[in-house]
């Protein structure tokens, strides 16, 4: 009898712990939902927008231009009827030669993959004020008459891979407010580059066939030179390099080039595989003695000089 009450007792508390749990299990997964309830597109004079609407929210996206002659500046509004315009959509302007320049708005978080890709964008006004997170992966790939000024005006900001190939930065400073991962800068047009970070490496790739002249690594916690990290910068003049690293990976500054055998009409002659050939930069090195970079310098037959000598 008192057995059978206990299990009883013992059923019965099992069932409202279940019970409260799933209860708050679903709780749970109704706060979080937010499931979309409809897509449509509108258009303005100018621009073609997606509206999602979903159970908590409403907002659009850029997803194309529709002039049809050279528009020489190009607003993006913060709203289109009301609605919220936070991103510029994967391809939005991709191949799009009626553009010059593009003034985005403070409303805009997001830069889609391939946004502005081989298109004839020659300036992007970004404000202070602005609210752009993510640029995605070839954001402003070949956007080859494009010069980017006011890249001190982005913060806490990701860059995908890619974003700006052979897009024109000028001279660059990267801190912690910079987000930048395998190839972000890769094939980009930079003249000076300062880096400031607090991590532990520069990414595989980061800077690849970029046109830097000059490289000051200034983060004491910089520990690692990663894969092809400034291979193919033959353009590469100088690089600073702190006590705090303790490896660079072998090809991390390797020259690559690719040879074609030609016909003699001047044309890439198609019967024969391309060559490729690497050889090790040009660059000087300026470290401390008694260093890692100088032990690795003198190991790769680069020219390295006296840490405060870069400054002169």
């Amino acid at each position: 009898m008192v057995e059978g009450l206990l299990t009883i007792i013992l059923s019965l508390g099992l069932f409202v712990w279940f019970s409260s749990l799933l209860e708050k299990k679903a709780y749970k997964l109704n706060n979080n939902s937010n499931r979309v309830i409809e897509r449509k597109v509108i258009l303005d004079s100018h621009l073609k927008y997606e509206v999602e609407i979903t159970e908590k929210e409403i907002y659009a996206k850029v997803i194309g231009h529709i002039d049809f002659d050279m528009n020489p500046l190009l607003n993006i509004p913060e709203r289109i009827n009301g609605i919220p315009i936070v991103s510029i959509g994967d391809g939005a302007f991709e191949n799009d030669n009626n553009i010059d320049t593009v003034n985005i708005s403070n409303t805009i978080e997001e830069i889609g993959t391939r946004a502005f890709a081989n298109s004839s964008i020659r300036k992007i006004i970004i404000n202070e004020e602005n609210s752009i997170r993510i640029i995605a992966d070839g954001a402003f790939y070949w956007c080859k008459n494009l010069y980017i000024d006011m890249f001190c005006n982005l913060h806490n900001i990701y860059i995908g891979r890619e974003a700006f190939n052979y897009v024109k930065l000028g001279d660059i400073v990267l801190n912690d407010t910079y987000e930048f991962t395998c190839g972000s800068f890769k094939g980009a047009l930079i003249d000076s580059l300062k880096i400031d970070i607090s991590g532990e490496e520069l990414p595989k790739e980061a800077f690849m066939f970029s046109s830097v002249k000059s490289v000051h690594i200034n983060g004491q916690t910089i520990k690692k030179i990663c894969s092809d990290c400034f291979s193919g910068c033959s353009k590469l003049e100088k690089i600073l390099i702190p006590d705090s690293v303790n490896y660079i990976d072998d090809d991390a500054f390797e020259i690559k080039e690719t040879a074609f055998v030609h016909r003699k009409d001047g044309e890439i002659d198609l019967r024969y595989n391309p060559i490729h050939r690497s050889s090790i930069t040009k660059a000087i090195f300026y470290c401390n003695a008694g260093s890692y970079a100088q032990s690795y310098a003198q190991n790769k037959k680069i020219k390295c000089r006296p840490y405060g000598e870069f400054f002169q």
